[in-house]
């Protein structure tokens, strides 16, 4: 497909074909994916391009670096072009293309004598398939077509995990579009599963599926994936986790180094089969050092070891704290995700997957990075014999500065003044208080010197005189910066959270679920969860038929275990 100017000379020309790419999860929409191809067409070329079957080739490429122009998918071929399904995804032929030297012409193309760019100062094309508006502009393809879509679009996701952590990093991949595998072996389901024996059946989101394996726990860490039961440990079941891999995009695990080793599913052992491949591997206590092979939830990991659980008590000599179940998994999933993002932007410009390593450990010293830094620097705050940070919190005891500190108030509700700086949030919060004539001007400034815990323990006393609402009202209008401290079983139906998209509902399921916390602009609307959480193996035979099994094969699979 050649097309020539008024004067003879090749210029860039737009084929697209539709081709029946039926996605894993179902075949039968293979005849609404579209592949466009933007080919930068030599004079005589016309032999067929590698991995795009059927496709009218070209020879000669000259794309960046020796790249195809097409590599966000699984080898570079038609993964990255792969267009909306049919509601909403047809380009309008009509519409005229742009220049492709946007962002991917090839240097010959270049006008001569102009200056070359820096290969990092050259802007990148999109990583999903939709996405990239980045991508259609430099293919000379209206972006706006594909704008409906989520940003991860096309990207295919292969889960190896467990528990919270990871899951929920691939549930956020899921919410942003991606497509998420979730893999479990047959006789050991993954372990949330379980959780949900203790749901109210009346209250739970998916009371339909909750017999079978999927209760609210389970569905926030897993809505919007598919699922397959696969005996990954038997030679049947490695060989096709193998067949997944070669059309896969970004793995994810959590499931420790030494299990993966002995089964050859190491990066290291992954990395030279399956080069593009973005391996997304998140541990208990990192990839290295003495503690790599022991095993650690991030109750012991993030929380315990960092010393966050022990700085948490009320004192030092108090009990040890609760445990706020899974924040640590959920922080260190955010991570993960952020490396996730990162990792496919590098193969942008290199063609090349990695490793994307991530810890609860490395995950909680970063949450603890104010406490250590400030110990290391000898500040006061965090080091010697009365470090700040280790005074106690009960009342008549606290030594805080009355601008910044938690107070009961008369309905037992607790306050959070945010006063950080005293000297400059005192002279409203001491008239809000109606304490003028008792506290001295003085004490703004007073340090480590004095004694705070007269000052607190009068503060304690005009807090226990009103309600937290009579309270908000008068700190609101001095503006004496506060909030309440919440209890989690109010965030559900909280005002303000509700406001800023915390929750978003799901078709099909009774409660809300958290949503995604990451938010961008171009993204509105189409970041939330896309359904509910799978059965276990509910999508093993139709992925199994689009790696080409017959239903005999599948059946025989069955039959020795391999799969369910």
């Amino acid at each position: 497909a050649q097309d020539r100017d008024s004067k003879g000379q090749v210029r860039p020309a737009l084929v697209t074909q539709s081709l029946a790419m039926a996605p894993l999860s179902d075949p039968s929409r293979a005849s609404a994916r579209l592949c466009l191809l933007v080919r930068h067409v030599a004079a005589g070329a016309g032999a067929g391009e590698p991995g795009c079957p059927g496709a009218a080739g070209v020879a000669g490429w000259e794309a960046e670096g020796g790249r195809r122009p097409c590599d966000v998918g699984v080898d570079g071929d038609l993964d990255c072009w792969r267009a909306a399904d049919a509601a909403g995804g047809e380009l309008e032929s009509a519409r005229p293309p742009r220049d492709v030297r946007a962002n991917s012409e090839p240097r010959r193309h270049r006008a001569e004598g102009a200056a070359q760019e820096p290969e990092a100062a050259r802007p990148l094309r999109g990583v999903g398939v939709d996405g990239g508006p980045d991508r259609l502009r430099a293919a000379g393809v209206a972006g706006e077509a594909l704008a409906g879509t989520r940003l991860l679009h096309g990207v295919r996701v292969l889960e190896l995990a467990t528990v919270v952590a990871a899951p929920s990093a691939c549930a956020l991949l899921a919410d942003m579009g991606a497509e998420v595998l979730k893999v479990e072996r047959p006789d050991a389901p993954d372990y949330p599963r379980s959780w949900g024996a203790r749901d109210d059946r009346a209250k739970t989101a998916d009371p339909e599926r909750l017999p079978l394996g999927v209760g609210s726990g389970f569905t926030q860490f897993n809505r919007g994936k598919r699922a397959m039961a696969l005996n990954y440990q038997t030679p049947a079941g490695l060989r096709i986790l193998k067949q997944l891999l070669a059309q896969t995009d970004v793995l994810v695990t959590n499931v420790r180094l030494k299990a993966l080793r002995r089964l050859g599913l190491d990066y290291g052992s992954l990395a030279e089969e399956f080069p593009r491949l973005i391996y997304g591997h998140l541990s208990a206590w990192g990839l290295s050092g003495p503690r790599r092979d022991d095993p650690g939830y991030d109750v012991g990991a993030f929380y315990a070891y960092t010393g966050l659980m022990e700085l948490s008590r009320s004192s030092d000599e108090a009990p040890l704290p609760r445990y706020p179940a899974a924040f640590g998994d959920a922080l260190t999933g955010t991570q993960l995700v952020a490396g996730i993002a990162l990792a496919l932007l590098h193969r942008q410009a290199t063609g090349r997957g990695q490793l994307v390593d991530v810890s609860l450990l490395r995950a909680g010293v970063w949450a603890m990075m104010h406490p250590i830094t400030a110990h290391a620097a000898g500040n006061s705050f965090a080091a010697g014999p009365r470090p700040t940070i280790r005074g106690t919190t009960a009342p008549g005891e606290r030594s805080t500065t009355i601008t910044h500190g938690a107070f009961r108030c008369k309905d037992g509700r607790w306050v959070m003044l945010l006063g950080a700086e005293s000297g400059r949030h005192w002279a409203r919060t001491v008239q809000a208080l109606g304490l003028e004539g008792t506290l001295s001007p003085e004490w703004s400034t007073a340090r480590r010197g004095a004694d705070w815990r007269v000052v607190t323990s009068v503060v304690d006393g005009v807090m226990a005189s009103k309600t937290y609402d009579e309270w908000h009202a008068i700190f609101a209008a001095a503006d004496v910066w506060h909030t309440p401290i919440n209890r989690y079983e109010d965030m559900l139906d909280d005002t303000h959270a509700n406001a800023v998209g915390c929750f978003a509902d799901v078709p099909g399921l009774r409660h809300k679920l958290v949503r995604n916390p990451i938010r961008l602009s171009s993204q509105e609307g189409k970041d939330g969860p896309v359904g509910r959480a799978p059965l276990l193996g509910e999508h093993t035979a139709t992925v199994l038929r689009g790696l080409g099994y017959s239903a005999e094969e599948i059946s025989q699979l069955a039959r020795e275990g391999t799969v369910k």
